[in-house]
């Protein structure tokens, strides 16, 4: 593919390429786009190398810069810039503009299609991102391409005005690659050696289907590939005539969604989500790990407290109520509700939470912050067995942390990104005292009254990202 030509273009020198290649690895890239209601918006590119390759370009430079990242195409404020950071170079281009018109990215095109409107009128929308490769193939070269880039990946992603309903697998040949979606971005992460060794000719789509009240406007990029269409519905088939119509088996249900919609989300690193004169969101705590971070990377469970707290009548709540430094999430301090002993995970206790209108509180582990907390607030059924949890998602994504995620986990593996969640706490609403004259006073007894209630319990796991 050409756009990977053009981020070899700094390897040229034969030595270098000889030298990555004992290196097994040289860069990871990324490419995202960014879109916004009015059309415009810009297609961001990266290339981060390894800190041995930027040593060898250096070097083989003798101090000079490299020369900087052209992805190709044409249109749009271009801007290149390259810096290294970390004993790293990275290397980045941003294609801004104001109609995806007004951008030419040859062989891949980008396109947003009008899906209509839904029951309630908010406009659907599909974005597909289209790649395609080029018509011949050199296998030594692909083979030996594969071996340069083993081990680094290549993201493609998307940040969208809408609220993502699903995205589509990518299509890699001998591989599909299933994308992490959050409220309104996607991603692909896809292995570069898979990407540049792909067969002639090959297309893969990463597509995209979303919601909004506002809408988008309809565009497409400039490309030499031929446009999508929405897929049509095929009419109906009529069946043959028959002396005796077969019986016909019982109808398949879709999937039907079941949604607490009172649970907000939010963000456990948004400012906002914490009191005006608090000294928690700048501050810091220990990680399971036993690591420094600041308290906003660790307060998930906190948040998620948080978003109980204001469902069940306190709008006002903060996260510093549910969080202590040193000790974590504090659970004692929900006013109206309480939560179970962690338990493991059953998808039909799961399902009689919400259908009684309760959410439930998963726990799962993985990646560099160990553990995280997202509070489970539907699912989708499809007949009567759940097909997947839909979760508030209380760590944000990078491009928009002051917003919470709404999350599907299928419920095949209950995964997302690289944490699996094995674990549940069930939450118990209390119902709200009723306004009644105070009851009679009790006979005398010479049974002594009960002790006072013990204080509930604070959540000591506090490296709950």
């Amino acid at each position: 593919m050409r756009n990977l030509a053009q981020a070899k273009r700094p390897l040229r020198s034969a030595v270098v390429v000889v030298l990555c290649l004992a290196l097994a690895a040289c860069f990871d890239m990324s490419v995202r786009l960014a879109l916004k209601t009015d059309g415009s918006g810009a297609i961001a590119a990266r290339i981060i190398y390894t800190r041995e390759m930027t040593s060898l370009i250096l070097s083989d430079r003798k101090g000079k810069p490299p020369p900087a990242f052209d992805r190709g195409g044409s249109g749009g404020n271009v801007t290149r810039t390259q810096r290294v950071e970390d004993g790293r170079l990275i290397q980045e281009e941003t294609k801004a503009f104001k109609s995806l018109e007004e951008v030419t990215l040859g062989n891949e095109r980008i396109e947003v299609i009008d899906l209509g409107r839904t029951f309630l009128g908010a406009s659907r929308h599909r974005i597909v991102w289209t790649v395609r490769t080029g018509p011949t193939q050199n296998r030594d070269a692909a083979q030996s391409a594969a071996l340069l880039f083993a081990g680094r990946t290549f993201e493609i992603g998307m940040d969208l005005p809408c609220q993502v309903e699903s995205a589509g697998d990518a299509d890699m040949a001998v591989m599909k690659i299933t994308p992490t979606t959050g409220w309104s971005s996607v991603s692909w992460t896809l292995p570069l050696a898979a990407m540049v060794s792909l067969p002639p000719n090959h297309t893969v789509t990463f597509q995209t289907e979303c919601w909004s009240w506002a809408g988008m406007k309809p565009a497409s990029s400039g490309s030499n590939l031929s446009p999508s269409t929405p897929t049509p519905t095929p009419p109906p088939v009529q069946p043959a005539p028959q002396p005796t119509p077969p019986t016909p088996p019982p109808p398949v249900a879709s999937a039907d969604d079941i949604m607490l919609d009172q649970f907000p989300r939010l963000s456990q690193k948004d400012r906002a989500n914490y009191a005006d004169d608090s000294t928690l969101f700048d501050a810091w705590d220990t990680d399971a790990n036993g690591v420094k971070r600041p308290v906003p990377a660790l307060a998930c469970l906190a948040t998620v407290y948080t978003m109980i707290e204001r469902a069940t009548g306190n709008t006002n709540a903060k996260i510093d109520a549910f969080y202590k430094i040193g000790d974590g999430a504090i659970r004692g301090n929900l006013s109206r509700a309480e939560i179970g002993d962690q338990v493991p995970i059953d998808l039909q206790t799961i399902a009689g939470q919400i259908r009684n209108r309760r959410p439930v509180i998963l726990h799962g582990t993985g990646g560099p912050l160990v553990d995280h907390y997202v509070l489970v607030v539907g699912m989708s059924v499809q007949n009567a067995t759940v097909r997947e949890l839909i979760v508030n998602d209380p760590y944000p994504d990078a491009a928009a942390p002051d917003r919470g995620k709404l999350v599907r986990l299928a419920a095949s593996n209950l995964r997302s990104g690289d944490i699996t969640f094995r674990a549940m706490r069930l939450v118990a609403v209390k119902s709200a005292p009723a306004a009644e004259a105070p009851p009679p006073p009790a006979a005398p007894s010479d049974t002594p009254p009960p002790p006072p209630p013990s204080p509930s319990p604070r959540d000591k796991s506090i490296g709950d990202r």
